[in-house]
């Protein structure tokens, strides 16, 4: 890997995705698991 500027958008876009469901995961077992 030679830097960023080489990430297509496709990859972004995965990536992001990724994040996203992992965040949303967590953000809901803390929520559930404070009830």
């Amino acid at each position: 890997m030679s830097g960023l500027a080489e990430i297509t958008d496709e990859e972004a876009r995965a990536a992001l995705l990724e994040a996203g469901r992992l965040l949303f995961a967590r953000s809901c077992d803390f929520y559930f698991g404070a009830q």
